[in-house]
């Protein structure tokens, strides 16, 4: 934008230069081919457009009394005969010139503040009033060394589901000023608004010679502004922050530096950590992340995505009750991704839909052509909860013939961030026959209230909360109260994670009804 706006001055000073050299060009050509009485002195009409049109009204109108006076009073009607001009005649011009100037002036004026106006608009935030993004990236250049620092209130979401856009809005304004104050003290220092409540520093090279400690000093104002409420309306919000910081070479472009500080921000957000300094090792994280997108649908068309099967055991007779149905990837040199590492991945996209559509249609014909005898259950992702899916699921029960209660999803305790969007598809599933558990149960969102008002059949309790159950009272206490809850409610309950003797049978004292878990079997390739 910078480098647009020195040119544009540049433009502007040759063609005001020009004109004015034009018009004592064009003054010497009215003079020796006669005088004004001649056609040549409307040349100037070219030099008193081009200023107007291109330096505003001020410039203009100097510019045109200028080639005014040029053709003037001292300028002859007729040369050869030393006639003078009438002073109405070279008084008129003038006023024409000048009204020229200014109308066409005023135009070029308004255009600029329009323009303004609109830059204005495009490169600042609205709730704000900081600069934002599209500001920075035009100011994208090589200027020293630069500290980048990324900050983060975590929950933003959640607040516009809780607080609604307006109040939301008045938090994001607040803590903008309260980021403002909180930097004051600091000199050549620069705030940009990123997304939802997301903010970005620069800290200039003076900053950054004067505090070599910088990162510390910015841990510490972050810290400052996290230990207060923030004041909205006379309520008390509390914010959670996280923080990513990177470094900027010389020779490294500024949007290099910010896209450094996001990555680090997104990985401290991930890990659940308050700051995080970038170092390359986030480069081939991140970049393992974009193989896995770019690749995934390569892999699942190639059948490089394994369906694996874990066995569920009856607490009671030992028999298998149902299986559930994973996936694994394989590439071809035989190395695996893990479900942790790429599901997470492609549940940000539309490929996630296309797994588990491929997952229904494994266990629906698995079902229907008798390789399964038991219950078959598959994983529900949240995003998988839209008509395509949905229909897609039905669908393929419907094609399949599936006898009622064979087919079963497992939704996460995230997908009651929002229960009101799931409630009808769960309704339209469980109409099926389809069962429905609610898997991971324990340690999430959910509350008990939740899944008695959802048609759920199934509850699988978290694999942390068993894991314990040996070694900690507590964990027991929850697990049971768990148990003895779904059991009022006539839930099944399934416990994750058996892996010990001690722990499954733990589990048939407090009578979980069914047992998943290495102890009875490991997850095999179909």
């Amino acid at each position: 934008m910078f480098l647009k706006i020195k040119k544009l001055k540049n433009f502007q000073k040759f063609f005001l230069i020009f004109s004015y050299i034009l018009s004592a060009i064009i003054a010497a050509l009215v003079y020796y081919t006669g005088g004004t009485a001649k056609v040549y002195a409307n040349l100037m009409y070219i030099t008193i457009s081009t200023v107007s049109s291109t330096n505003g009204r001020k410039r203009g109108v100097v510019h045109a009394l200028f080639s005014s006076l040029l053709v003037g009073p001292f300028m002859p009607l007729d040369v050869s005969s030393g006639e003078a001009q009438e002073p109405q005649n070279w008084l008129l011009r003038m006023i024409i010139y000048v009204t020229i100037s200014f109308i066409l002036g005023l135009i070029y004026d308004y255009n600029k503040k329009y323009e303004t106006y609109i830059t204005d608009i495009l490169t600042h935030d609205s709730v704000t009033k900081l600069k934002n993004m599209q500001a920075l990236k035009q100011s994208n250049v090589k200027c020293g060394e630069k500290v980048i620092v990324s900050i983060s209130v975590k929950g933003y979401s959640e607040m516009v589901s809780v607080f609604g856009c307006d109040f939301t809005y008045k938090i994001v304004a607040e803590f903008s000023k309260i980021l403002k104050s909180a930097f004051l003290d600091y000199n050549g220092i620069e705030l940009y608004k990123h997304e939802g409540m997301d903010f970005i520093f620069i800290l200039t090279e003076d900053m950054y010679s004067e505090n070599s400690n910088v990162t510390e000093k910015i841990f510490e104002v972050v810290e400052k502004i996290s230990s207060e409420s923030l004041i909205v309306e006379q309520i008390p919000i509390y914010i959670e922050i996280a923080t990513g910081i990177a470094s900027l070479r010389k020779d490294e472009m500024i949007l290099e530096g910010v896209r450094h500080s996001l990555m680090a921000l997104e990985h401290a957000k991930s890990k659940n950590i308050k700051h995080l300094v970038y170092d390359k090792s986030l480069e081939s994280h991140y970049k393992k992340i974009q193989m896995i997108a770019s690749s995934f649908r390569h892999a699942l068309m190639n059948n490089d995505i394994k369906i694996a099967s874990q066995n569920i055991y009856s607490s009671k007779t030992g028999n298998i009750h149902s299986v559930e149905l994973l996936t694994r990837w394989v590439t071809k040199d035989g190395s695996r991704i893990y479900a942790d590492e790429f599901i997470p991945v492609i549940e940000k996209t539309e490929l996630m839909s296309e797994l588990t559509k491929h997952l229904v249609d494994y266990a629906v014909e698995g079902i229907s052509k008798g390789k399964f005898k038991n219950i078959v259950s598959i994983n529900f992702s949240a995003v998988d909860f839209n008509d395509s899916v949905m229909e897609y699921t039905i669908s393929a029960v419907r094609k399949n013939n599936i006898p009622k209660n064979r087919l079963q999803i497992e939704i996460t305790e995230s997908h009651f961030i929002d229960k009101k969007a799931i409630y009808n598809y769960l309704i339209k599933l469980n109409s099926m026959g389809i069962v429905i558990a609610i898997d991971d149960f324990g340690t999430g969102y959910s509350s008990y209230q939740y899944i008695s008002e959802l048609p759920i059949d199934v509850v699988k309790i978290d694999k942390s909360l068993i894991e314990k159950i040996a070694v900690n009272n507590i964990s027991k206490s929850v697990v049971k109260s768990i148990i003895d809850f779904c059991k009022i409610n006539n839930f099944t309950t399934v416990g994750e994670g058996v892996e010990t003797k001690e722990i499954a049978d733990i589990c048939r004292d407090i009578e979980i009804d069914y047992l998943q878990g290495y102890y009875f079997h490991k997850p095999t390739i179909l």
